[in-house]
């Protein structure tokens, strides 16, 4: 039978969160224009250099779409039924237009364009501002035209008897290289500057948004989203007609004209199209609010021990009832130990945090933001339960449950130390930036950690949910799954192969269930034994010394390969901490914002708030960032952190110790333009808030980079050999299937230098068969 190979190849894509992405507008004949900071202006050595041309830096936080092309004769004719032109030649732009009748062509657009269902009424269309209009026209250039320092015919039409020499400006040429038009001419026609935007340097003036007034433009200082003058009768014009000089065509000039009277053959204008309120200022202005904490329901009499059970992240696809089913089981089989053990000082509590655990994928929240907002209320948590007087209290997590027992821990031992505490982490999920490693179990008079090494097909967060801890007991429990996977294992470089086994992210909590009654065999007295209420805390603790880096593995390990299956143990990239006092930033009227270098303090009043402008080159998809609160006692402020578009966490004072914390919130990831980084503080009781945030970062975790599958020529036992070919320093999941439904995993690429060569050793017994490879996020 002849057999049908099919490569499927997989690139990972990169997101934008710009607000574009969620405006239903036109786009014909427009160009988006992402945000970003330019000088604005131009130096005193540039020949033709005016007073009002002082160069200072100009952000733009939002970005815009703006006309390819100045307005035409017919498109104002089509919308307000009347063409003032004095040059009446169709494709021309039109001209003869005054301020306020090209702001009227804006507003009847909008409307046009709302009432036929084209644009949101979030969106609309307007004059460039006069920061906009020179930021599009330099188009990322800083020389005195888009096309360089030298002007001469044929870059654009303009009076070309005269030619711009940078070291002396106009120079006389009675022999133009093209001749000299003396009229505006078909939109266009001449070559666009490097935004892909025509006539910004020629054909006729442009109208802009603002007011002139030459005591704010003689001395500007550094802004952000410039609006111009608030006072005076006459509006900026940018660019240059068909009959002015190469000297009024540079980027940095401006000139203005009375906007009730201009009526000129060449001036007329350029629409641009964006949102009323920009989303990133929006979302900002809003406050947060605080997620729901889970119900505990206190102490009950004549206990004086505590057992509490806690869940990790729940996918937005799964039923909430459904993922936390496991907490109820454990709780019963505990329950069950513990009367027939004749434990009757002990209570089991399983802790269910529904809101903040069931943290959805756009925003691109996730486990991530499950482990935020268990710091929140594992904080809330612990308080509740140190002023109990608990004698011993036994916490037990999966996945991102772990940042919830670890803050519940610090709380209560900070409380009150007499406590005894013992956290229990299965598969934990120790974050994006591997926080967790070096923090989960600190504190605790003992921890304890069971984990597996997930084959990552199931939504499992590999890598990151697999290793040794710092500050607990490791135990890794993979060969004791009895549905686990063995799989061939390939090594960058070579064919040769040897075997990993897999198991999956839900195991450690069966494991866990199976040892409360002594069902599971090969545990060596691993599990729940090792706790108080277990039976053998006392005597095995001695042996068993937390921070051991190499795990204690239960069953027979895999053998020993040529190259370790390990992950890559950093994120793919991670930058440099945030100069606050070297960024343009926006901030609330309220409020006190200190930048000091590495150092942002907000302080609220109602509320405080500072927003960022951040270039962004590499992919990035979270921050990171230490925060204390500095408030008197009673204050109750809440920091929610934004990027772009969305909230991606938040802080909430009331529950979180003294001194430096460490978070990580994720977004959707982000390359290749400027994005709004926010922060915002509100106060929820009367006393004041302050909080302090240092060493502010970006990164990316995981595979950043696109990452292919291939067939080579070559075969290996009769088998053609495939290759990877993708980013180094993580290990890739191959999948394959027979109907691009089902799909199941036949591999485990080690890629340690970008190539990995693989076989599927049992492709010949199918008749098609489809490959796909997964990698961490």
């Amino acid at each position: 039978m002849k057999r049908l190979l099919i490569i499927l190849v997989l690139i990972i894509a990169q997101l934008n969160t710009n607000e574009r992405a969620d405006a239903q507008i036109p786009m014909t004949n427009m160009v988006w224009i992402q945000p970003g900071t330019f000088i604005m202006g131009s130096p005193p050595s540039e020949a033709g250099h005016s007073p009002d041309e002082e160069q200072h830096n100009v952000t733009i936080t939002t970005g815009f779409y703006v006309g390819k092309y100045q307005v035409t004769q017919s498109e104002y004719q089509a919308l307000i039924g009347i063409n003032p032109s004095f040059y009446k030649i169709t494709g021309n732009p039109v001209e003869q237009v005054n301020w306020f009748e090209a702001t009227n062509y804006c507003i009847q657009l909008t409307l046009q364009e709302q009432i036929a269902g084209h644009l949101t009424t979030s969106w609309v269309y307007r004059l460039p501002t006069d920061a906009e209009r020179e930021y599009f026209c330099r188009a990322g250039t800083t020389t005195a035209f888009s096309s360089g320092d030298s002007f001469i015919g044929g870059m654009a039409n303009y009076y070309d008897y005269y030619e711009y020499d940078p070291s002396v400006g106009s120079i006389y040429n009675p022999d133009p290289v093209v001749p000299y038009i003396n009229r505006p001419t078909t939109v266009g026609s001449y070559p666009p500057n490097p935004w892909g935007l025509y006539d910004t340097q020629g054909n006729v003036a442009e109208w802009c948004q603002d007011l002139y007034d030459l005591d704010y433009y003689m001395y500007p200082i550094d802004s952000i989203d410039p609006q111009g003058s608030s006072v005076g009768n006459y509006h900026v014009i940018r660019g240059c007609g068909y009959d002015q000089g190469p000297g009024e065509c540079r980027s940095a000039d401006r000139q203005t004209f009375i906007g009730s009277f201009a009526r000129i053959a060449d001036l007329g204008f350029r629409i641009v199209l964006s949102p009323t309120i920009p989303a990133w200022k929006q979302n900002i202005n809003t406050p947060f609010s605080h997620h729901p904490y889970g119900t505990y329901p206190g102490r009950q009499s004549g206990k004086n021990n505590l057992i509490l059970i806690t869940h990790g992240w729940i996918p937005p696809t799964e039923l909430p009832s459904y993922s936390v089913a496991w907490v109820n089981d454990m709780s019963n089989d505990i329950s069950a130990y513990l009367t027939s053990n004749n434990l009757t000082n002990w209570q089991v509590v399983g802790y269910k945090w529904i809101d903040g655990a069931h943290t959805p994928l756009i925003p691109d929240l996730g486990p991530q933001g499950a482990i935020n907002n268990g710091i929140m209320d594992g904080g809330n948590l612990g308080k509740a339960i140190a002023v109990e007087g608990w004698s011993k209290v036994h916490l037990i997590a999966h996945s991102a449950g772990a940042s919830l027992i670890q803050a519940c821990s610090e709380m209560i031992k900070a409380t009150s130390s007499n406590i005894v505490v013992q956290c229990t982490f299965l598969d934990a999920f120790v974050g994006l930036d591997y926080a967790g490693i070096e923090k989960y179990g600190q504190g605790a008079n003992w921890a304890d950690s069971y984990f597996t090494r997930d084959d990552g097909t199931g939504g499992e967060n590999f890598p990151f949910t697999q290793g040794p801890l710092d500050h607990s007991y490791n135990i890794d429990v993979t060969q004791l799954d009895p549905t686990k996977v063995v799989y061939n294992s390939f090594s960058s470089g070579a064919i040769g192969q040897c075997y990993t086994t897999k198991s999956s992210h839900g195991w450690p909590i069966t494991f866990y269930t199976d040892t409360i009654i002594d069902s599971l065999s090969g545990s060596s007295g691993l599990g729940f034994p090792l706790s108080n209420e277990g039976g053998n805390w006392g005597g095995d603790l001695g042996q068993y010394i937390t921070g051991n880096a190499v795990p204690q593995v239960l069953g027979f390990p895999d053998p020993v390969c040529n190259n370790n299956d390990t992950y890559a143990t950093t994120p793919a990239y991670i930058g440099s901490p945030i100069n606050f006092g070297g960024y343009n930033t926006l901030r609330s009227s309220t409020g006190i914002i200190q930048r000091n270098n590495l150092e942002l303090r907000l302080t609220t009043d109602s509320p405080a708030w500072l927003a960022v402008l951040v270039p962004v080159t590499n992919a990035i998809n979270f921050i990171s960032f230490d925060a204390q609160f500095l408030s008197d006692a009673g204050a109750a402020g809440l920091l929610s952190i934004n990027w772009d578009t969305n909230t991606v966490g938040f802080v909430d004072e009331a529950n979180i110790q003294s001194g430096y914390h460490h978070y990580t919130m994720k977004f959707l990831a982000a390359t290749n333009g400027s994005y709004m980084l926010g922060f915002r503080l509100d106060p929820y009781s009367n006393t004041p808030s302050t909080v302090s945030m240092t060493n502010v970062v970006l990164g990316y975790a995981g595979v950043s980079q696109p990452f292919t599958l291939s067939v080579t020529t070559n075969t290996a036992n009769g088998s053609p050999v495939f290759q990877l070919t993708g980013q180094p320093g993580f290990n890739y999941t191959v999948q394959a299937s027979t109907n691009l439904s089902d799909w199941n995993a036949i591999a485990i690429l080690i890629n340690t230098n970008g190539t990995v060569p693989f076989v599927d050793l049992n492709s010949t017994n199918f008749y098609q068969r489809f490959y796909r490879a997964v990698a961490p996020f």
